[in-house]
């Protein structure tokens, strides 16, 4: 009986498990890195994070100052998104299923 599928699927996990370990704790990512040419072109009217921020005139150097409501206003209108929450919830999922390569 050959166990060549059951092996490799064994050694996927245990890569899938190696990388989960790695990515796990508080992690600080650049939203540049976060929010990558390939989600911005695919989610918003922009090709890339900088070109995103900086049509929106908003200083992204203190996001807790931004207002949220006049964020959410912007991302409505140029993204698939309603809310920055959405859109960060969607941008980390992306992130992560990549490096987890899901």
């Amino acid at each position: 009986m050959s166990t060549n599928g059951f092996d490799a699927l064994s050694d996927k996990i245990d890569d899938m498990a190696k990388k989960v370990k790695e990515l796990g704790g508080k992690r600080q990512v650049k939203l540049v890195d976060l929010f990558d040419r390939d989600f911005m072109s695919s989610n918003t009217q922009f090709s890339s994070f900088e070109d995103f921020a900086e049509s929106s005139k908003f200083d992204w150097s203190d996001i807790e100052g931004i207002p949220e409501d006049e964020l959410d206003k912007f991302i409505d209108k140029h993204s698939n998104f309603i809310s920055w929450k959405e859109m960060y919830k969607a941008a980390a999922s992306s992130y992560y299923a990549k490096r987890l390569q899901f």
